[in-house]
């Protein structure tokens, strides 16, 4: 059989057949020298010409444009949305290491973080990166770059900058790093960090809590490890409305995200496929039957409305908040248990004005006897001027509240000991307590009564106020570890809509 040498110069043939080249291209030689700059001739010689699909990814990665540690691949970061079984890997693969090549070639040396879902699915890019660096076909087009002798886990590697004629005395000697963005991360300086496909399966990414800790790694852990002048670049799919190409890798945070659909339709209506050499139009169709929710995601990079989420995070509104309202309430949802796993006791402070609804705060603690928490609740009511603290006393103001609470088993508890704290032993009289009872159903069903005023932009969440644990429980419902929040924020909403009484004018 062949050996990869000799597919390699065939195709360098196939390749100036096919393209002009210059009258001084006289030499197999020259066509190895072009795929230094060129990056599609690097793909073409090294595996195989990149696919239609593939080229607009290019266009996106080599920027044209330079600075002190990049070279026509600096720009803000980049994230790019492609489908389900489009080669992302290969061709961040192939990038990497040109970039690798390119850059010592020019005397640049470049250190990269190389992130995946965790180090166990990073370290395989690694070796594959290591491996085309260390090819044949690879050090005939940059034939300074050699790997270190010593420096070559699949964890972290470098190349020989003393070969490549790099001075790099007192700087540390490493070009990549495999990392995840879940588990511990290493904290090395970076000119370019590359994710690829940072999701590893849409149960996974359902967890409010692998959520967090990948939005955490990025933020604190990997993002300040670039360089001033560097770049993050992410290839990627879609699994989630709340995934990190949403919260983390979005034109809000300053990146630039592309979207490619595996379908779309020309001016007749007739479906195209992205990559009719690899999957026809009849196969991503029957894919689509198959799941219509996990294609719009993971195919078309279209989040859409599940049965565990009915509600779109667009439909959160924040705004100022008003000072005087028609009824003022505060949703309240007991726990009975300190304990880690258990559920909190759960606030939420909010008003209405006219047909507007507002959430003014939030809050939320795990403790066993009702007098910690009457007393959590009775600062939330200083700090909005409902209550005053004198001293170690609370009094009351002109300000009244209504204090929703469930009177259901251990529920019941708390609203006697509010009215006995707060109305016989501290003469609250500005706060009312109204007991609601248990709602026959489900929590989803109970929180769909409520659901109209969000679908029409009629509540509106306090600005200056964190609501992160109640927003994901709203747009996660049922699918959360708590939903206390939840529970809370429907008691609350479903007291103020209710109506008044009936007045005559005369």
């Amino acid at each position: 059989m062949p050996s990869r040498e000799t597919f390699a110069y065939r195709r360098a043939l196939k390749l100036r057949a096919q393209k002009a080249v210059d009258d001084n291209d006289s030499t197999i030689d020259s066509v190895f020298a072009r795929a230094q700059d060129d990056f599609l001739t690097f793909c073409t010689i090294m595996d195989k010409a990149p696919a239609h699909h593939m080229l607009e990814w290019h266009k996106h990665l080599i920027t044209g444009v330079s600075n002190r540690y990049l070279l026509d691949i600096a720009g803000p970061n980049l994230d790019i949305l492609a489908p389900r079984g489009s080669a992302k890997s290969t061709v961040l693969n192939m990038f990497t290491a040109w970039t690798i090549g390119r850059h010592t070639s020019k005397g640049m040396p470049l250190q990269i973080i190389y992130c995946s879902y965790n180090i166990a699915t990073a370290i395989p890019k690694s070796r594959i990166i290591k491996q085309i660096i260390d090819s044949t076909s690879f050090k005939k087009i940059f034939p300074k770059v050699k790997l270190k002798s010593g420096m070559q886990s699949d964890i972290g590697w470098s190349i020989d900058f003393d070969y490549a004629g790099i001075d790099r005395v007192g700087d540390e000697e490493f070009t990549l790093r495999a990392a995840g963005l879940r588990g511990s991360i290493t904290s090395k300086r970076a000119h370019l960090v590359i994710v690829d496909d940072p999701i590893k399966s849409s149960a996974d990414i359902k967890n409010p809590a692998v959520r967090d800790e990948m939005n955490n790694n990025w933020s604190s852990v990997i993002a300040p490890i670039v360089f001033e002048g560097g770049r993050s670049i992410c290839l990627g799919t879609r699994f989630h409305p709340l995934d990190i190409h949403k919260t983390m890798f979005s034109p809000t945070k300053g990146w630039k995200q592309v979207s490619q659909e595996a379908l779309t339709y020309d001016s007749e209506g007739d479906a195209v496929s992205y990559w009719p050499e690899q999957w026809s139009v009849e196969y991503l169709q029957q894919q689509k039957e198959l799941d219509p929710v996990a294609f719009a995601f993971q195919y078309q990079q279209q989040p859409v409305m599940t049965s565990d989420l009915v509600l779109s995070p667009d439909l959160i509104v924040k705004g100022e908040v008003e000072t005087e309202f028609d009824s003022l309430a505060v949703g309240i949802d007991l726990s009975a248990s300190k304990n880690e796993t258990s559920d909190y006791t759960a606030f939420v402070l909010g008003g209405r004005l006219k047909d507007k609804f507002y959430i003014i705060d939030a809050h939320q603690v795990r403790s066993i006897g009702n007098l910690e928490k009457i007393d959590l609740l009775c600062d939330m009511l200083v700090e909005w001027g409902i209550l005053e603290l004198q001293g170690d006393q609370y009094f009351p103001t002109y300000s009244t509240v209504t204090l929703v609470v469930e009177a259901v088993a251990y529920q019941a508890s708390l609203a006697a000991d509010l009215r006995r704290v707060l109305l016989n032993e501290r003469g609250l009289g500005n706060l009312h307590i109204h007991e609601v009872k248990g709602f026959r159903g489900d929590k989803v069903a109970r929180f769909r009564g409520t659901l109209g005023l969000l679908e029409n932009k009629k509540v509106i969440f306090n600005k200056y106020r964190k609501f992160d644990a109640l927003t994901d429980q709203l747009i996660n419902v049922g699918a959360t570890s708590h939903d206390d929040l939840l529970d809370a924020y429907t008691w609350l909403m479903t007291f103020l809509q209710r109506r008044g009484n009936f007045s005559v004018e005369y």
